[in-house]
């Protein structure tokens, strides 16, 4: 994958080799391994159920996997959910999750 197709999929491309030491090819390891993690799924597993509890927990560590990715798009939109689950206000939800759902989307899809 170029440089290039990292920015279009949100990544600061400039932030992730700082995050990695340089190191192309270790980054690209962890970022193919984005599509196997489970929180995202899990939360919005927990959001259908209105699990707020188990919802914030997934949402934190995929706030954490996509800040520690350097998925800018992402993290900035996981981030504005997690502030509002950790509040225990819910009212947001439904404008706070498509542009999530589009960002993972588009991040998965060109990790295929």
């Amino acid at each position: 994958m170029k440089k290039n197709d990292l920015i279009a999929m949100g990544i600061d491309y400039d932030d992730a080799m700082n995050r990695f030491m340089n190191n192309e090819e270790m980054y690209m390891t962890f970022l193919n391994r984005f599509k196997d993690d489970h929180s995202y799924k899990l939360m919005r597993e927990a959001l259908d159920q209105n699990d707020i509890s188990a919802a914030y927990d997934a949402a934190h560590d995929l706030k954490s996997i996509t800040g520690n990715l350097s998925m800018k798009k992402l993290y900035h939109h996981v981030c504005l959910l997690v502030d509002d689950l950790k509040k225990g206000d819910t009212s947001h939800i439904k404008e706070l999750l498509p542009p999530i759902i589009d960002e993972y989307t588009t991040v998965i899809n060109m990790l295929k």
